[in-house]
């Protein structure tokens, strides 16, 4: 699973902060993780 909190998106930096939107995305794209659900709800 990888969801993370976008409201603290300043705190990480530039290269995790990256790292973390990529991953997101990737599983987003695979419709794993809470995903897999239709209507996904942030943690």
């Amino acid at each position: 699973m990888a969801w993370w909190y976008h409201e603290y998106a300043r705190e990480p930096s530039p290269g995790d902060r990256e790292h973390y939107v990529l991953a997101e995305q990737e599983v987003g794209e695979k419709k794993g993780g809470p995903w897999c659900d239709p209507d996904p709800v942030p943690p």
